[in-house]
């Protein structure tokens, strides 16, 4: 059985660092728009500097709602649909993402 990975704003940044890096190589400039994973404003500062010291410059960070963010609703879908490939075999969303998909890593924080 695998331990539990406490769920903080150091070990998100981890999960969501393993994605951005790739993502940022391609497009240093963008802006980043993270669905609110925290609800303490503290939190979300604590992961905002992480990700900060991770890309060794500053960053673009947002945070938003994926049910108000059409932009983060898509990524919803998009790992979702990707997510009922890998635990049920059904790949019929995934292909409507599939060509689009700039990274796809593994990762989770444990429950």
């Amino acid at each position: 059985r695998s331990a539990v990975i406490p769920d903080n704003a150091e070990n998100y940044s981890e999960l969501v660092w393993g994605v951005l890096e790739s993502a940022l190589a391609r497009y240093p400039t963008m802006k980043i728009i993270i669905d609110s994973h925290f609800n303490v404003v503290e939190r979300r500062v604590l992961f905002d500097q992480a990700m900060v010291v991770k890309a060794g410059r500053p960053l673009q960070i947002e945070h938003g709602d994926s049910r108000l963010n059409s932009r983060l609703g898509l990524a919803d879908f998009a790992a979702g649909a990707i997510l009922r490939e890998i635990r049920h075999g059904d790949a019929e969303f995934a292909e409507l993402v599939r060509e689009r998909t700039i990274v796809l890593k593994r990762g989770s924080l444990g429950k």
